[in-house]
C-alpha cells in the first residue's frame, strides 16, 4: 500500500477490523470470568473491569520515584546484567552480526525493529522506574523477555548470514546450538526440584481437620491453588488468600480498587470476623505481615505457621511438639538461586530457629537464624526478621546490625525504619 492510499476509507476499514481480530484475545477474560473458574484474577466479567485489569490498575501507580540519570543508570547496569545471563555469551557475538546483515538486506525493516528494541528495553525502564533491591529485581525482570525474543531472532539471523558468507560455516551451526544446550541443561532441568510442591504439603500437614488458613503472598497463595484444585488435597481446610482473587473472597467485589493503605484495615477486619465466628482451628503464616496485623489472639508456633489462640491460653506442649518430623525437607540443603525458592527455604530456618529457642536451645536455634541469613540475605523479609527475632530474645547487638542491614535492603520501607528506630531506642 503506496502512503498516499491509507487515507482511503477501504484501508482505514480494513485497518481498523484488523485491530479488532487482534484485541479480540482480551474477549476471553470475559468469557471466562463469567464462567466462574476457582482462579479468577481481578474478576473481569465486563468490559470495564477487564480494561481495569489489563492495565494492571489492582497493582496502584507504577512508581512514584523521581525520575534521574542515576536511577536511569542503575537500572541499565541491571537489565545489562540480567541480559548476560540468558545467553551463553559466546553466542551474544552473533548479535551484531544479525542485525548488519539484517541492515544489507532490508535496511527500512530493520530500523524498525531496532527503533522496537530501544523502545522495549529503555521505555520500559523508563516507565517502571523501579527502585532497586533484590525483591524488585526479580520481580521486574520478566517483563524484558521481549527484548530476549529479539536477541535470540538476531543471533539466528547472525548464523544465516555468516552461513551464506562462509563455506562450510552451516556445518558447524548444529554445534553451536547444541553445546548451550549442553551447557545449560542442568540448570533448567527442575524436574527434580520439589521444594515448592513439599512446602505446600507441609504447610497441609500443619493444619488440623477443616481449619482455617490465611495465606500471605504468591508462594503460599498459587502452591496451595494447585494442590487443593488439582491433586485435591485437604479439601477440608479453608483457605483464605489476602487479595480474595484465587480463594473464597471475603473482602468485596472492589476491594482491589481500594488504596493499598486501606486494604490493609478491611482485610484486619475480615479475618478477625472470620476467626471469631469459626469454631475450627485458625493459622497464618509463621513468616509474614500477620504477625503484626492479627494483634489481637495469642499465637503458638507450630512448625512453619502460627496458630491463633482465641481463648489466649497457649498450651506449651503443644507449642514445642516437632512438626518438622512429619515435614519433608528433601533438597532444602541445595543451593538455589531462585528468589522464591529461596524465600521456602528461608522460612524453614527462621521456623528452626524460633523453634529451638523455645524449647530453650540457644545454640541450635542461633546457627538456624545464621542459616537463614545466609540463604536469604537478599530477600527483603530476612534482615528484618532476624532483627525483629534477635530483639525479642535479648540480643541487641545482632538486633540493631540487622535492622541497619533491613533499611538498606529496603530503603523505603517505613515498617524497617521504624523497628531500627525501636533497635537504637533499645
Amino acid at each position: 500500500i503506496y502512503r498516499k492510499d491509507w487515507i482511503k476509507w477501504e484501508v482505514i476499514k480494513n485497518i481498523l477490523l484488523l485491530f479488532l481480530v487482534g484485541i479480540s484475545m482480551y474477549l476471553y477474560l470475559i468469557i471466562r470470568a463469567n464462567a466462574k473458574p476457582p482462579m479468577n484474577w481481578g474478576d473481569p466479567y465486563n468490559i470495564g473491569r477487564a480494561i481495569y485489569h489489563i492495565f494492571r490498575k489492582q497493582y496502584g501507580e507504577i512508581s512514584k520515584l523521581s525520575h534521574t540519570m542515576q536511577s536511569f543508570n542503575e537500572m541499565a547496569l541491571v537489565y545489562w546484567n540480567w541480559f548476560i545471563k540468558e545467553f551463553t555469551p559466546y553466542l551474544l557475538i552473533f548479535i551484531p552480526v544479525g542485525i548488519y546483515g539484517f541492515n544489507k538486506k532490508d535496511k527500512k525493516l530493520s530500523w524498525i525493529f531496532m527503533f522496537t528494541v530501544l523502545v522495549t528495553v529503555f521505555g520500559m525502564n523508563y516507565v517502571l522506574n523501579y527502585e532497586i533491591n533484590p525483591r524488585n529485581i526479580y520481580v521486574n525482570q520478566v517483563f524484558f523477555i521481549p527484548s530476549y525474543i529479539f536477541a535470540a531472532l538476531f543471533m539466528g539471523l547472525g548464523l544465516v548470514f555468516l552461513a551464506e558468507k562462509i563455506k562450510y560455516f552451516s556445518y558447524f551451526t548444529p554445534l553451536l546450538v547444541l553445546f548451550p544446550l549442553i551447557v545449560n541443561y542442568q540448570n533448567v532441568d527442575l524436574s527434580r526440584n520439589y521444594i515448592a510442591y513439599n512446602y505446600g504439603k507441609n504447610i497441609f500437614n500443619t493444619i488440623e481437620k477443616n481449619g482455617i488458613f490465611f495465606t500471605e503472598g504468591d508462594n503460599q497463595m498459587f502452591i496451595l491453588a494447585y494442590l487443593q484444585y488439582v491433586e485435591k488435597v485437604r479439601k477440608d481446610v479453608t483457605v483464605y488468600d489476602d487479595i480474595g482473587c484465587i480463594f473464597k473472597n471475603i473482602y468485596g467485589e472492589d476491594f482491589l480498587k481500594i488504596p493499598r493503605s486501606e486494604r490493609d484495615i478491611i482485610r484486619n477486619e475480615k479475618q478477625k470476623a472470620v476467626i471469631d465466628k469459626t469454631q475450627n482451628t485458625a493459622y497464618i503464616p509463621l513468616v509474614g505481615g500477620k504477625r503484626e496485623f492479627i494483634t489481637f489472639y495469642k499465637k503458638e508456633q507450630c512448625g512453619i505457621l502460627y496458630k491463633i489462640k482465641k481463648d489466649k491460653k497457649v498450651s506449651l506442649s503443644l507449642s514445642l511438639k516437632d512438626y518438622f518430623k512429619s515435614y519433608d525437607l528433601s533438597g532444602i540443603q541445595n543451593k538455589y538461586a531462585d528468589y522464591l525458592v529461596k524465600d521456602i527455604i528461608a522460612q524453614y530456618y527462621f521456623s528452626f530457629g524460633e523453634y529451638y529457642f523455645s524449647g530453650g536451645d540457644k545454640k541450635k536455634s542461633l546457627e538456624n537464624f545464621e542459616k537463614c541469613d545466609q540463604i536469604g540475605n537478599d530477600l527483603e523479609w530476612v534482615s528484618n526478621n532476624l532483627g525483629v527475632a534477635y530483639s525479642e530474645k535479648g540480643f541487641k547487638e545482632k538486633a540493631l546490625e540487622y535492622a541497619q542491614k533491613s533499611v538498606s535492603v529496603n530503603p523505603s520501607s517505613s515498617r524497617d525504619y521504624s523497628n531500627l528506630g525501636v533497635m537504637y531506642y533499645q
